[in-house]
This record gives structure tokens, sequence and C-alpha cells, in this order.
């Protein structure tokens, strides 16, 4: 079954809460404090954002800052944003393993491959190439793991790096946390982006990763 959205509308907060469908398991997700989930209309926004993701795109959220000073979808300059991903349309883990095991090997895997300079430069390559197919003026020059900075029985962080440079020839930096959590035996992919000009930049997405998981795992309980 393919991803679906709907609204609640019944709900404190309705603008903000929605559930989506991932297989056959309905999630609750919520907007970021001071973020908006970007409306289904906006498709050619979404599918742009889509193009770069490892798996389908299940929610994006801009800043409510970012929209402000644009005033639309199609001009807008992102300093911050989030989006939501699963690993495939059904969400579930391949090869029938139990999820906490998933979970925990994904992390393991992942610790140890980013720690390994050749295996960061291959993917700099690869992730370089797919971006410049999706967005030609764009590309990424390097990229740097900033270790695990967060883990609860049902998810774990890491944090990213990566330098940037446009076709104008501007080189910026871009840093992320990426996000694993299992919900009601889904695994989600929240990641959480922030163009990065100082340390405190790192901070945010750190801080913004924890307060917005542990609000998903509740809602989902």
């Amino acid at each position: 079954r393919a991803t679906s959205t709907h609204d609640i509308q019944n709900e404190p907060g309705a603008e903000s809460l929605f559930t989506v469908a991932i297989g056959e398991r309905e999630i609750q997700l919520k907007a970021p404090r001071g973020f908006q989930r970007v409306p289904e209309s906006e498709q050619e926004f979404l599918a742009g954002v889509g193009k770069l993701l490892p798996g389908p795109l299940v929610a994006a959220f801009i800043s409510l800052q970012d929209l402000e000073k644009s005033g639309n979808y199609g001009e807008l300059d992102l300093s911050r944003w989030m989006v939501v991903t699963t690993n495939s349309p059904s969400g579930t883990v391949p090869g029938g393993m139990a999820t906490k095991d998933f979970l925990q090997g994904t992390k393991d895997m992942l610790e140890e491959v980013y720690e390994d300079p050749a295996y960061l430069d291959n993917a700099t390559k690869l992730t370089s190439a797919h971006f410049e197919n999706q967005q030609p003026d764009y590309r990424i020059l390097d990229q740097y793991y900033l270790g695990h900075f967060d883990e609860t029985e049902a998810s774990f962080s890491y944090a990213q790096l990566a330098r940037t440079q446009y076709g104008t020839g501007e080189v910026g930096a871009i840093v992320s946390a990426n996000n694993t959590l299992l919900v009601r035996d889904r695994v989600i992919s929240f990641y959480v982006y922030s163009k990065s000009l100082s340390l405190s930049d790192l901070d945010w997405v750190k801080a913004a990763s924890k307060v917005w998981m542990r609000e998903l795992a509740a809602l989902n309980r």
C-alpha cells in the first residue's frame, strides 16, 4: 500500500497534527515547533525533495521564518528544514528480522562505516553524483561524520556535516541529524537540516531531533 496522508481535524492544535498510513499501519505525526508541513498541493516542491531521499517521502516541513521571508514555495531559500521518509513503502524491517535487532544492527553498521575515511569519500562521490543528476547546479564537495548523539530503546541519531557548492561557485555547509525510529513496528527516518554558519546550528539540529523523536514516540504509544 502506498504512503498516504490525511489531516486530523478534531484534535487540539489540529493544524500541526496528521496521520500517515505506512503499509497497513496508521502513524501520527506532528509538525515540529516553528515549522509547517508542506501541503500536498505543493507537488512540484515535494517532488524535488523526494528525488533527493533514499526512500519514499512521507512528509516535509519548512521553518515558518523561511516561508515568511519568501512568501511562497517557488522562491524559498531554505535555511532549516526537516523530512520524514521510510526504508520502503511498507516501512517494514527487511528479511523478517526482529525490529530491535534491525535497529541495533543498522546503528552498529553506520558507526563502523562512517568512521572509515574511504567509505566517506566514496559515499560523497555517490551522493554528489546523485544530487548533480537531480539538481545540476548543486554539488556536495565532502562529508564528515560528527558522531552518534542520542539513543533510546526504539531510536538512534547521528550527525553529519556536508560542504556544498552551488552553480554560482558559492561554497557553504549543511549540518544534519539523521534519526531512525521504530514506531508501531515500522521504520521511520527523520532528517533535520540546517545551513551551517556556526556550532549553534549543530546544537540546534541535535536538540530539535531529540524533542521531535520523543514527541513522535509519545503520540504513537
